[in-house]
């Protein structure tokens, strides 16, 4: 009884200038923020071809089609830092982990209640009570 909706949270970004640019006016800082941008992505592109990489193409992108497996993708070890979270933003990350553990403990606290006979524990949104073992 999940709705899309509630997976759904809007933010909104505000930014603030750069300290030493009070003085341009905002389309002159605009187009310097852009040929920062431009500059720095130039770099990239010329370390990355550097290192004997490339880039997918448009018609390469078109031809993928949707649902393919990628050759390369990240893997984890019964070790490695658990659940992997794609997301760059560090913060958003601890929040997606911070969520997912708190509701992973709650469920094993009431699974372990459950389990010991108490049939009127209520378990988190999204998550179902265990199946108990079948009495001979």
């Amino acid at each position: 009884n999940v709705h899309i909706h509630d997976y759904i949270e809007e933010v909104e970004l505000t930014y603030q200038r750069l300290p030493g640019y009070e003085h341009l006016s905002q389309r002159e800082y605009a187009l310097l923020m852009g040929q920062k941008l431009e500059s720095r992505r130039q770099e990239v592109v010329k370390e990355r071809y550097a290192k004997g990489l490339g880039f997918a193409g448009k018609e390469a992108l078109l031809k993928t089609r949707r649902g393919v497996v990628p050759r390369v993708t990240k893997t984890s070890t019964a070790e490695s830092h658990r659940p992997r979270v794609l997301s760059v933003c560090n913060k958003r990350r601890a929040e997606c982990r911070q969520w997912y553990f708190n509701l992973y403990f709650l469920y094993k606290d009431c699974s372990r209640r459950y389990r010991l006979g108490e049939s009127n524990v209520v378990f988190p949104s999204g998550t179902y009570p265990p199946a108990l073992p079948v009495a001979a």
